[in-house]
């Protein structure tokens, strides 16, 4: 109670934050109603993709000056990585993975520093694996040279 304006009075007030501030609790809360509302209209997602970003991409080592390392610049980073998960997303709507219904995605910082996007994916119900060969087709999972 150092400062002027905290008086006794304004002390214990309870302050609701609106569904407008980004990240609050009431934000929340309409972000997995939404969610959970477009799960009821597509029925369950077909894919589970995660996307991460790669600080050895060749347009991030092209614009780094010399000496300096990717992670030295984030801002770099957030931008291919920016772009290049919008590409992916017009990939899908295209149809690159099955009639393209909807999609619900989240982007998250990992502990090292990168960005990675989790998104579910909503195709046709007619587009469905049936199919060892198929499944194989689709799903892979590429590992960087460990040099």
């Amino acid at each position: 109670m150092i400062r002027e304006d905290a008086t006794g009075e304004n002390q214990g007030r309870r302050i609701v934050l609106p569904a407008s501030f980004t990240g609050g609790d009431r934000f929340m809360q309409r972000l997995f109603q939404d969610s959970m509302a477009i799960v009821r209209f597509f029925g369950k997602p077909l894919f589970f993709i995660t996307f991460t970003a790669n600080p050895r991409w060749p347009e991030i080592l092209r614009e780094l000056k010399e000496g300096q390392n990717p992670l030295d610049r984030p801002d770099l980073i957030t931008r291919v990585f920016r772009l290049k998960y919008k590409e992916f997303l017009s990939d899908l709507r295209k149809g690159v993975l099955g009639t393209y219904q909807g999609h619900l995605y989240t982007i998250e910082y990992q502990k090292r520093g990168l960005l990675h996007m989790y998104l579910l994916l909503f195709v046709s119900s007619t587009w469905r694996f049936t199919d060892l060969v198929l499944i194989d087709e689709v799903i892979c999972a590429e590992l960087p040279d460990p040099e």
